[in-house]
């Protein structure tokens, strides 16, 4: 579900109804392409991808309509459900990752999602603390630095692994609110 041509654009969402809309999975997962599950998400269908344990962190990389200007989206919520198929030997690191392509936002979410399904919302402003240069320890992120990656995003990535050795991340219900 997109809405995009109208004066009154509110958000651009993917809810996973019919199929993968587009989400890749990059890391070391075991496929670029997501598993499409026509239910069991939250609620309808989802997308998931298999962890192959092999050291790298794999994330659900965005399709082009979340891409480009989202400028508008600067004060709004990016909104997702994750879920893991276990909770043992979790770790941190970069959750979200948004980079216009000369600087990267990033952000390790206060709380790891559970067995079922989490909901996570964030601010795309300073009132979150967004860090700079791709790495959670970096500098807090200005506004200025925020509006420049909404202004010409060209890579917004969620994590999807989170847990050392194999395991199954599943996605739903990504939404970016703009105006």
């Amino acid at each position: 579900f997109l809405i995009l041509n109208s004066a009154n654009a509110q958000q651009i969402t993917s809810a996973f109804n019919t199929d993968a809309d587009g989400w890749i999975v990059i890391g070391d997962a075991t496929s670029a392409v997501p598993n499409y599950l026509n239910e069991g998400g939250n609620p309808g269908g989802y997308v998931s991808a298999d962890d192959t344990a092999t050291g790298g962190v794999w994330y659900w990389s965005a399709p082009a309509k979340f891409l480009g200007d989202q400028s508008t989206s600067f004060g709004k919520n990016l909104s997702f459900d994750l879920k893991q198929s276990a909770i043992t030997s979790q770790f941190d690191d970069i959750d979200i990752s948004i980079s216009n392509g000369s600087t990267t936002i990033v952000l390790d979410l206060a709380d790891n999602p559970g067995i079922d399904w989490t909901s996570y919302s964030v601010t795309l402003d300073t009132s979150t603390p967004w860090k700079i240069d791709n790495i959670i320890t970096g500098e807090i992120a200005t506004s200025e630095q925020i509006l420049a990656v909404l202004s010409n995003i060209i890579s917004l990535k969620i994590r999807g692994e989170y847990v050392s050795g194999s395991d199954t991340g599943g996605l739903d219900n990504v939404i970016l609110q703009n105006n």
